[in-house]
């Protein structure tokens, strides 16, 4: 399944040109994000101008978290190997959702995680996503996508 999301990531990604722009959205079937499936994308940067990332997400009504929880790993050109676990917040103690309700049941969540980094190896970066919950399977997860402007 990993190689299928790959395949997938490389297909899919849209920019990348010369802009450096990149924007992949995976979607996911059944609204399921299995824990096994790790989301791939590599990214060579066109200049060692500053970059964002920002991560968008969209969950439905059968997600059952406050939070969403990724385990990331950045694997540079020169080897350099960084590793997160970012922490966002989706809903508050009552459960009442941080974002508007989409004209399909959505609730969509956009955070930039890098602001301002200068990717200052030539060659691609590779960046690894995984949710990281108590449960293999998130379920109420309609897509996850990256952006770098």
């Amino acid at each position: 399944m990993r190689w299928a999301i790959v395949i997938w990531a490389t297909f899919f990604a849209v920019g990348c040109s010369d802009s450096g722009r990149l924007d992949v959205v995976k979607d996911f079937d059944d609204e399921q994000w299995v824990y096994a499936d790790s989301i791939s994308i590599n990214y060579s940067p066109s200049s060692s101008q500053p970059r964002n990332m920002i991560l968008c997400y969209g969950l439905t009504d059968e997600y059952p978290f406050r939070n969403l929880t990724l385990k990331t790993r950045t694997l540079a050109p020169n080897g350099a190997v960084a590793r997160s676990m970012p922490i966002f917040v989706v809903s508050d103690a009552q459960g009442r959702w941080k974002s508007e309700q989409q004209w399909d049941g959505t609730y969509v969540f956009c955070d930039t995680v890098l602001k301002s980094v200068v990717f200052d190896s030539t060659g691609p970066y590779v960046f690894d996503f995984k949710q990281y919950h108590r449960t293999d399977t998130l379920k109420g997860v309609k897509f996850f996508r990256v952006i770098i402007e």
